[in-house]
């Protein structure tokens, strides 16, 4: 799928902004060696750029004055299939046919690295126009008026214009339709008519229902108002594959003819009778898209006619593209007023009239949008708006035009805006796989750029977060000469990656990242791959067209991965009869080859190795053909599949009775079962002999389940699909070692879980189990039970990473950049893209395991169940998955009148399965997140919310039974959650768990908003009320004294083992008074025993360093309130000044001292710093010097005098000190102890400043 990269790119403009009316690719020189090319034209110059990865000017010609007044102006351009000729139809009808030649200098040679792509050679012209015939249409077709072209562009459509003319490109000619209703078949080299007929004598039937559908009558009164509108036509387009025109009429009817072999129009069908204004066709996937006026995309499928008449057509509307649940309607955007498919027919592009371009899937997920999202639409949208002007495509498109392999959309911008006479061209990456060979199993998400490989790094995640997006450049040796890269292949290990362009290819290992290449040019010429596989990821199979493609024959080619080189060949094979294949798939030793003509070959594989310095190394690979089957006749439209998957063995995947219901699914007999005795490894011959199974993506969008021996033999799975994985588990998740099952528990072989099968398309998301004992890949979905895998409208899966059970989509990302400034210094082209957005792709995941469980659980499979549980269960996001299964199981499950709720009580009984820990957690989660009207029911069948509670506190899961008490409490009354809050308190203090402790404090505050209920019954009198208030009050006191009696002694124990800073945080975050603790452990636990051990306690937990010096305070006036405190200086420092600032938390204690500490409390109060209501936090981030003053000061009004001494001496508060050695005289023969013991010399000085100081009053 197709996902916008980088920054759009703006070039051309060479000519004073003359409107650019439209542009073409030469779309056959990507699929052979011609030089790509891009034309576009004005009213009146021709230009022609490089169309590889460089915008280079090559040629342009500007038409004489004459020739414009004789011919007229141009209108639209084609080109001849072969490149050497341009056809422009002017507006009066005149054919200009032009003759490309490339001079002797070609400028296209010349490549500039990347960075300078968009920088314009001027007048360096590569190639030289020059004009080869001028014919009169009007004489052609025998008209008697002048036809002019009809503007398709983004300017209105006009329903006074004179008339239209349209032209398409046929193999060998060139399609004219005139006003006249006249389709013309014009010679290349001529210009002369070689066919012609009018359209109002062909047969046209009703249109098909429709939105657009109204009830203006059958075909015939279609063909008469063709008539009556004849010379008024708007857009021509046709398709080979389809082998049909579209036809748009200027009053909004729209057509399809059928054509016959020789291009020749036989019949056809209406597809809307009004509001039509262009038509994209598309035969790979045979739709028809139709844009309409209203904004609208129409969408229908093409098929043959089922009836005898085979030149009718037959439609059936399919769906249709709005942007309406955006709030974009056809206010904003105008009509529709071009479209085109991508080159391999997976996305269309639209562009609108006044507004906007957009890039739609096949099935209508909207991968690319210009707009913003507008006010009042119900889908939230990743485009947001940007800075004004911001907006790409902003005034509209008047075409497009996809580059080669579709990695550009080179677009035309309306002549309203400042985009006149450039081209804007937008970059994009698509789904490698696509585009490849991807076994089954593969979990590389690659996205293919035009100059890089995108590789989704998902090998081994642990988390979401992990999942990122690797740039892989391609050698610059390689992409130069072989630009665009047309295939990719992954290996099965997922280590290898091969790429193939125009000519050779090219091999990178992922381990060692290197790239490998041929090293000989010449033969890098002689292979033109179609198709890739990797075969046991030793050897690079491909399918190369015959040199020269003298007989149009193909070849299969197999190169070992470290050499490519002629002489390094492993195998050659030629595809018999000149068949041209379409797919290639490799498994195992199994190869398959479809052909374009629906014919399969089965080959098998046999490699011959040699020992080479210890390794073993292919020497040679010998095919031999099993079977060749036709698919003719049971293929849907009789073409080729648009993928094809080869699943493993059905002896080990897949019971016996398989086959019968796949042979019953047509009504057929039943083949041959496969034999039972398999080898467990690798296949055996009877295997490689025997059918195999094959899973198959039609044209159509069928998803088919078939087999290799006989074709006829199918079951459809899903219809409308237009991507296919082969999930490989048991490969995936052998990273995680997860817990055995036991065979009682039901347990699966290794095989027999290998596999899973996932589709998308309109539907969204299906899945298919096969290792189902009862139900074998059948078309049974998860979406018919939920929308559990549903993508929005914007994401697109692109992949799965099984480590994590996720899918993983992508969505749109825009970015705006500023405006760049006034400078005129930047290049004309070069600085323009700025005022561009960037687009990018958005990772998105959705988990995918609930999904499975789910299913499983329905059919009653509960051991297969608890089998894929187990290889998840080492998952990081296993309890999401499982919470996600119970919360979508209680959302949708209906009551049952007889049995009550069993898919409910089934799920919880499967989630007890992984222990009473996983399910506590599970059930919580899931309650939290639901109306807790629902919790009487949930908790009905898992367990009361209490005994869940107790469980969980059993085994240390405290978060989780901290998340319960809501729940208790709710669903078992006030008494009972507070019950549960005072026993997880307990168990949250004796672990520390001080945060959890402060949540639990706060739980048990009174709430006037949850009193006790009276139970039923009761008596509600006044005495009744009176005596049940009273009795919740003593509930109360009791609880609270519960509650301060847990505090309190988590309080003495941070005392007595010197924690005073996690003292500081219990309380703050108890939002408690710390003092009231104080004094009452004053003459127990704030008693210091060993003062050593809590001075240095509070260097350590405050982080301060020991003193290097102490400073002597400035002698104070006698009467004064105290010398100032000290500064500390510590080695390696200066002598910072004291922080003044006040500290934030807890609040002091505002109680004074008694008067016999008069002397204390003036002191205090002269150096204490602050008020007396500073609060402190307790956090560690705080300065600790505001912790240590708010302790200081609790300290000393509580009377814990040995630690008010010990704060106030590493604070260095040598007032302080003084005044308490004096109240308390006790405490000073083991304060000089302690001082006299210290090594540091800032202490040591303090000691001796208080024996001078101090001397007379100290003993």
């Amino acid at each position: 799928m197709y996902f916008g990269l980088g920054w759009p790119q703006v070039f051309g403009g060479e000519h004073g902004g003359s409107e650019l009316l439209d542009v073409k690719y030469n779309r056959q020189a990507a699929s052979s060696l011609s030089t790509l090319l891009i034309a576009a034209i004005s009213e009146h110059t021709v230009f022609v750029w490089a169309g590889g990865l460089q915008r280079i000017v090559l040629g342009q010609l500007r038409r004489t004055e004459a020739s414009l007044a004789a011919d007229g102006t141009n209108e639209t351009l084609a080109w001849k299939p072969d490149s050497s000729a341009l056809a422009i139809v002017t507006s009066t009808g005149r054919l200009l046919l032009y003759a490309l030649k490339h001079s002797a200098h070609d400028v296209s040679a010349f490549r500039l690295p990347a960075e300078y792509a968009m920088v314009q050679l001027g007048s360096a012209h590569g190639v030289e126009l020059s004009l080869r015939a001028c014919v009169d249409l009007r004489a052609t077709a025998c008209c008697p008026c002048v036809p002019s072209v009809a503007a398709a562009t983004a300017a209105d459509f006009d329903d006074d214009q004179a008339g239209s003319l349209q032209h398409q490109a046929a193999a060998q000619d060139l399609v004219v339709l005139t006003d006249e209703q006249v389709l013309l078949r014009v010679s290349w080299q001529s210009g002369e008519a070689v066919y012609r007929r009018s359209l109002l004598d062909v047969p046209l039937a009703a249109a098909p229902p429709s939105p657009a559908s109204d009830a203006k009558g059958d075909a015939e009164a279609a063909r008469t108002a063709a008539a009556a509108a004849a010379g008024r036509i708007r857009w021509l387009t046709s398709d080979s594959a389809l082998a049909c025109y579209a036809v748009v009429w200027l009053d909004g009817r729209a057509a399809l003819l059928s054509a016959d072999g020789s291009g020749g129009v036989q019949g056809g069908q209406y597809v809307v009778w009004s509001g039509a204004t262009s038509v994209a066709l598309n035969g790979r996937h045979r739709l028809a898209a139709v844009g309409m006026a209203a904004g609208d995309v129409l969408v229908f499928e093409v098929g043959p006619s089922g009836g005898t008449n085979q030149a009718q057509l037959a439609l059936s509307y399919a769906r249709c593209f709005t942007l309406s649940h955006w709030g974009i309607g056809e206010s904003h955007t105008g009509p529709v007023s071009t479209m085109q498919w991508t080159r391999d027919g997976v996305a269309l592009a639209v562009g609108w009239a006044h507004r906007g371009l957009a890039v739609w899937s096949i099935y209508g997920c909207r991968l690319v949008c210009t707009i913003p999202q507008l006010e009042g639409s119900y889908v939230r949208s990743s485009v947001s708006h940007g800075p004004s002007g911001a907006e790409a495509m902003r005034d509209g498109v008047r075409c497009v035009e996809w580059g080669p392999e579709s990695y550009h959309l080179v677009a035309s911008g309306g002549c309203r805006g400042d985009t006149g006479g450039k081209l804007v061209q937008l970059s994009f990456g698509k789904s490698g796989q696509a585009s490849g060979s991807w076994p089954a199993g593969s979990q590389r998400i690659v996205l293919m750029a035009s100059d890089r490989l995108l590789i989704l790094s998902c090998y081994t995640p642990r988390h979401l977060d992990d999942l990122s997006w690797t740039h892989l450049a391609y050698p610059e040796m390689y992409i130069s000469d072989n630009w665009p890269i047309r295939c990719v292949a992954v290996s099965a290990d997922g280590c290898q990656l091969a790429v193939a362009g125009r000519r050779g290819l090219a091999l990178h290992n992922l381990v060692t990242n290197r790239w490998r290449v041929f090293g000989d040019r010449t033969q890098e010429l002689e292979v033109r791959c179609v198709a890739l596989a990797w075969y046991d990821s030793q050897a690079i199979i491909v399918v190369s067209s015959v040199r020269a493609e003298q007989d149009g024959g193909q070849q299969l080619l197999i190169y070992p991965r470290s050499h490519l080189d002629r002489t390094s060949l492993l195998a050659r094979h030629p595809l018999a009869g000149g068949r041209r294949c379409a797919l290639l798939e490799c498994t195992q030793q199994q190869l398959l080859l479809f052909t374009t003509d629906c014919t399969l070959y089965q080959y098998r594989l046999a490699a011959t190795a040699v020992n080479s310095n210890g390794q073993q190394q292919l020497r040679s690979v010998q095919l031999q053909l099993v079977r060749e089957v036709s698919a003719r006749g049971h293929l849907p439209l009789q073409l080729p599949p648009l993928s094809l998957s080869l699943l493993p063995p059905p002896a080990r995947h897949l019971p016996a009775t398989a086959f019968g219901k796949l042979a019953s699914a047509r009504g057929c007999g039943s083949p041959t079962p496969p034999d039972p005795a398999a080898a467990a490894g690798g296949w055996s011959e009877q295997e490689q002999e025997q059918e195999l199974l094959l899973l198959m993506l039609t044209a159509g969008g069928t998803l088919l389940l078939t087999s290799t021996a006989d074709l006829s033999h199918q079951a459809v799975l899903a219809t409308q699909v237009e991507l296919v994985w082969v999930a490989s588990q048991q490969r995936l998740a052998a990273h995680a070692p997860v817990a055995a099952v036991t065979a009682a528990e039901g347990e699966l072989a290794d095989d027999e879980l290998e596999l899973t099968l996932w589709a998308y398309g309109q539907r969204g998301l299906h899945l298919w189990l096969p290792h189902l004992h009862d139900a074998p890949l059948q078309a049974s979905q998860l979406l018919s039970r939920d929308n559990s895998l549903e993508f929005d409208l914007e994401v697109y899966p692109i992949g799965f990473v099984s480590e994590l059970g996720v899918i993983v989509g992508l969505t749109q990302e825009v970015h705006h950049a500023a405006h760049p400034s006034a400078s005129t210094s930047a290049p004309t082209g070069v600085a323009s893209f700025v005022e561009w957005p960037w687009l990018g792709g958005q990772l998105k995941t959705h988990p995918f395991v609930h999904c499975m469980l789910a299913h499983l659980l329905d059919l009653g499979l509960a051991a297969e169940a608890l089998a894929v549980a187990t290889r998840f269960g080492e998952m990081p996001q296993f309890e999401h998955a499982l919470e996600l299964l119970l919360h979508e199981t209680l959302e949708h499950e209906p009551p049952d009148a007889d049995r009550g709720w069993p898919r409910l009580a089934t799920v919880l009984n499967f989630v007890r399965q992984f222990g009473a820990a996983r399910f506590g957690d599970v059930v919580m989660r899931c309650a939290r997140k639901r109306d807790p009207a629902v919790w009487p029911l949930l908790f009905g069948l898992a367990g009361m919310p209490s005994a869940l509670f107790d469980q969980c506190v059993e085994l240390g899961s405290t978060t989780v039974a901290a998340s319960y008490l809501r729940i208790v409490q709710n669903v078992q009354g006030l008494s009972e959650g507070r019950r549960c809050a005072l026993k997880l308190l307990d168990v949250a203090l004796r672990q520390d768990d001080l945060e959890l402790a402060g949540d639990l404090v706060g739980f048990l505050q009174p709430e006037d908003d949850l009193l006790q209920q009276p139970p039923t019954g009761s008596d509600t009198s006044g005495s009744g009320q009176h005596a049940a208030a009273a009795a919740a009050e003593d509930d109360d006191d009791h609880e609270f004294y519960q509650q301060e009696l847990l505090l309190a002694r988590h309080a003495r124990h941070l005392l007595s083992s010197h924690q005073l800073r996690r003292l500081l945080y219990f309380a703050a975050k108890c939002q408690h008074d710390i003092r009231s603790w104080l004094q009452r452990e004053r003459g127990r636990a704030a008693v210091v025993h060993d003062f050593q051990a809590a001075l240095t306690a509070l260097h350590t937990q405050f982080e301060l360093r020991w003193p290097a010096h102490f400073e002597r305070p400035a002698l104070s006036a006698p009467g004064s309130p105290g010398p100032a405190a000290a500064t500390m200086s510590h080695s390696g420092s200066g002598s910072p000044q004291r922080d003044r600032r006040q500290p934030a938390g807890l609040v002091r204690s505002s109680s004074s001292f008694d008067a016999s500490s008069e002397t204390l409390q003036m002191r205090r109060l002269s150096v204490g710093g602050g008020s007396s209501h500073d609060v402190v936090t307790g956090d560690p981030l705080e300065p600790a010097s505001h912790q240590l003053r708010f302790l200081l000061h609790e300290f000393v009004g509580s009377r814990c005098y040995e630690w008010a001494l010990l704060v106030a001496t590493v604070l260095l508060r040598p007032s302080v000190v003084e005044a308490l050695l004096i109240e308390q005289r006790a405490l000073w023969p083991p304060y000089q102890a302690l001082l006299h013991k210290q090594s540091c010399d800032g202490y040591r000085q303090l000691l001796h400043y208080l024996l001078d100081q101090q001397h007379q009053q100290l003993p």
